[in-house]
């Protein structure tokens, strides 16, 4: 039988303490941390930094009225709430929303597992005074809803853009320590917030897993054939759907159109070709799909404000 932890009102940590706080795994479980990190009054993040030697359950149980927003860098656990009957995977670089006001779930850590993760909790307090400012705001429904007990409603579940993974990299790898690191923490996570924020649909709608698994087949398709030239119809088939209905689904589950996916996986792909410093702008421009080396450079400096040449100036320079 797995052992159990328990975080019972961990979140009341952080309504007084203004500093980080560690906690460190028993050693017979995991090697690692879980630190406590706040931004500002109402607004911190938890960082899992584990390696999982043993089979455990660490028991989440706590009221207290917040939006959480889960990421995983790396790694993946298990995730059961028997009140709100949710059972679900957290995967390697998905984000998952969620508004609640109580907290009595299980999360699952299975034995050789490296997890790097990192979970952001704002308040409704922080909500309502630092970003609420006009009574039509569509986050106005979900401070409504946390007026209800109880509550814990999924708003947004999908993958995390490149943007934001080098955002929350960012942010995992810096020590916090100093004021000039918490300036960096500070800007990286207001970023995050105000995209996370302005891009939740209050009426998410939620793919049957037959739709899921037929769009996960085609993110491999995609992925294997990324240089070729792809049309919609071909796509379509790959999902088992038609073209109109895979437009549909792919945004619902993705938050964009096949196409742009599409440019912007290609373009990253690019970065990485022309980091290698064993091309040149031309070869990885028609390589990615683009006649003109003009519309290439720009659409590059677009994404990545920098242009294909500085990169290929420094390969070393960090985005």
């Amino acid at each position: 039988m797995p052992k159990i932890l328990s975080f019972e009102n961990i979140n009341e940590m952080n309504k007084e303490n203004s500093s980080n706080t560690t906690f460190f795994m028993p050693k017979e479980l995991a090697e690692g941390q879980i630190s406590l990190v706040p931004v500002c009054k109402g607004l911190f993040f938890y960082k899992f930094d584990i390696d999982v030697k043993e089979d455990f359950i660490i028991e989440n149980k706590f009221e207290d009225t917040l939006v959480s927003f889960s990421a995983f860098l790396n790694g993946s656990i298990q995730y059961k709430n028997v009140d709100f009957k949710i059972n679900k995977t957290f995967k390697p670089n998905h984000l998952s929303v969620s508004a609640l006001n109580q907290e009595n779930g299980k999360s699952f850590y299975k034995k050789d597992s490296n997890l790097k993760i990192i979970n952001m909790v704002a308040t409704k307090e922080f909500i309502e005074n630092q970003i609420i400012s006009k009574e039509n705001n569509p986050l106005n429904k979900t401070l409504q809803d946390l007026e209800n007990k109880p509550l814990f409603k999924i708003l947004k579940d999908s993958p995390c853009s490149f943007e934001t993974l080098l955002s929350l990299n960012t942010i995992f790898n810096s020590s916090h320590n100093n004021k000039l690191e918490n300036l960096l923490l500070q800007s990286h996570t207001y970023g995050l917030l105000y995209n996370w924020l302005n891009n939740i649909q209050e009426e998410k709608e939620f793919l049957p897993s037959i739709e899921r698994h037929y769009l996960n087949k085609l993110m491999v398709y995609i992925d294997e054939n990324l240089f070729k030239d792809l049309t919609l119809k071909e796509l379509a088939k790959v999902a088992s759907t038609n073209e109109t209905k895979l437009q549909k689904i792919f945004k619902i589950e993705y938050n964009t159109t096949v196409f742009k996916y599409i440019i912007n996986k290609r373009l990253e792909k690019a970065k990485k070709l022309l980091e290698t410093n064993e091309y040149s702008i031309n070869e990885v421009s028609e390589l990615v799909g683009y006649k003109h080396q003009s519309n290439f450079t720009f659409a590059f400096f677009k994404k990545f404000n920098i242009s294909p040449k500085e990169v290929l100036k420094n390969k070393k320079f960090y985005f």
